[in-house]
């Protein structure tokens, strides 16, 4: 199957063969952002203030959070735990068979973020101008790391280090471990395209209108693309 999420507060299952609609499940807000499948069960964040687990086979609802801020970010889900950043300025970190809290940690600010998962760590960015490491089993905070002005993107993670955007024009690279910068690369507008990392590239969109590929070890330009209009999705590399 398919799961799509829409603006019209609806997660839907779509045959993927046939097009045909299995199931449609309803919030009460708006969706800004794709679904996460695991374990049987589809994860969504809605601007109603919740997380919701549906039955990926019925799309009957399993369980709901109200993270007391809309979710505009995906869930993340790692090991049985799912986890979801709001605007409420928490980061939450639900069991994924229940949705009962496991921990749950307060940033400065809220957040637009779908967290990233890795290295025993939940990298999230804020509208506070920080991007966080937090500890995967306890929420404590381990870093945090000044952007220079609001991070709406989701980060990447790859090869010990964090990618991030902000409004200030740069993406920053991180060393996981303790936040210290590796690199920042300057376009000419505000970061807000997730970036994509693939074979030592790092590719991503600027309000400037163009595309970059940034070498993700050194942060030198390899080329950039004169896209014609700001560019906030993150670009989808196919090898061809």
């Amino acid at each position: 199957m398919i799961f799509i999420t829409t603006l019209a507060a609806h997660v839907r299952a779509v045959n993927r063969k046939t097009g045909e609609r299995v199931w449609r499940f309803t919030t009460d807000g708006r969706i800004w952002s794709g679904p996460t499948v695991a374990d049987g069960r589809v994860f969504a964040g809605s601007a109603d203030d919740a997380v919701y687990a549906l039955d990926e086979r019925s799309g009957v609802m399993l369980w709901r959070f109200n993270t007391g801020g809309n979710v505009f970010g995906s869930p993340a889900h790692y090991e049985q735990t799912v986890y979801a950043a709001s605007s409420s300025d928490f980061v939450y970190a639900l069991d994924s068979a229940t949705g009962e809290v496991r921990w749950r940690t307060q940033l400065q600010n809220g957040s637009n973020s779908s967290p990233a998962i890795a290295e025993g760590k939940v990298f999230v960015g804020s509208w506070d101008d920080h991007i966080y490491a937090l500890d995967e089993k306890s929420g404590a905070h381990l870093w945090n790391f000044w952007a220079g002005d609001s991070v709406l993107t989701s980060v990447t993670h790859g090869d010990s280090t964090v990618y991030a955007g902000s409004n200030d024009g740069y993406r920053y690279a991180l060393d996981s471990n303790d936040g210290s910068l590796r690199w920042r690369f300057q376009t000419g507008g505000e970061v807000q395209s997730t970036p994509v990392l693939d074979h030592g590239v790092l590719y991503f969109g600027s309000s400037d209108e163009q595309v970059y590929a940034v070498d993700s070890v050194s942060g030198r330009e390899i080329w950039k693309f004169d896209a014609g209009d700001h560019v906030m999705a993150p670009p989808i590399v196919y090898e061809d």
